[in-house]
């Protein structure tokens, strides 16, 4: 927030082009690596690629072909179905379509809720994610004491400057690909807030995100 107000967003234009490009890319495949544990219903270790292949390689037997079979089906809509539906055989026929094809990743949840309700397919043991809990956090002020801020400063620091090239990386990467202006400043308060928010309502620390981002800017967000 500090640094947003006394507009020290132009930091961002310090790292080069490349820099922020390889960050994206790694951070890019770094998340699509950790989604394999989810897709094959196997304990994964990802948080560098060694890792994840010793990982894989040894609990892939144990994959569930059900979970695998679904998430594959769900991967091959959301690549072949907005191709098909923007094609120029469709768009002669029907005209754009554009607000269904950004409206179908929110369909593809609502039919695969349907199908694990009425087909109860939890039992070929496809996980759900269970019940969420329908009241808000708790609002507080923390509990803190000097010694506290000590030791934690380092960690928070460091957590605040990767929260920092990470949100601004991918806010101008979109902006650069929507053509539009990034207010860096802008940004950081947004950032600032939205942890003291979250320090208040017993929340993760929030950074911009790579994948939601991506998602967002394809349903036509901005």
């Amino acid at each position: 927030l500090l640094l947003g107000i006394f507009r020290f967003g132009f930091l961002i234009q310090l790292i080069s082009h490349p820099v922020i490009k390889s960050f994206i890319i790694a951070s890019a495949l770094l998340i699509a690596l950790s989604q394999f544990k989810f897709l094959f219903d196997i304990p994964l270790q990802t948080n560098n690629v060694p890792e994840f292949l010793v990982s894989f390689w040894q609990y892939v037997r144990y994959s569930n072909f059900a979970t695998l079979a679904l998430g594959i089906t769900a991967i091959l809509f959301l690549v072949y179905i907005p191709a098909f539906l923007n094609s120029a055989f469709i768009k002669t026929r029907a005209g754009s379509l554009i607000f269904l094809i950004r409206a179908l990743p929110l369909l593809l949840v609502i039919v695969s809720i349907g199908l694990m309700y009425f087909l109860n397919l939890q039992q070929a043991g496809i996980k759900t994610v269970g019940e969420i809990p329908s009241s808000f956090p708790p609002i507080a002020i923390p509990h803190w004491n000097m010694q506290m801020v000590i030791d934690l400063l380092p960690g928070a620091a460091l957590i605040a400057m990767i929260s920092f090239v990470e949100s601004l990386s991918i806010a101008q990467a979109t902006a650069l690909q929507q053509r539009s202006n990034l207010n860096s400043n802008q940004e950081l308060i947004a950032l600032g807030l939205a942890n003291i928010s979250a320090g208040v309502t017993s929340a993760f620390p929030v950074t911009g995100s790579l994948s939601r981002t991506v998602v967002n800017a394809d349903a036509g967000a901005r």
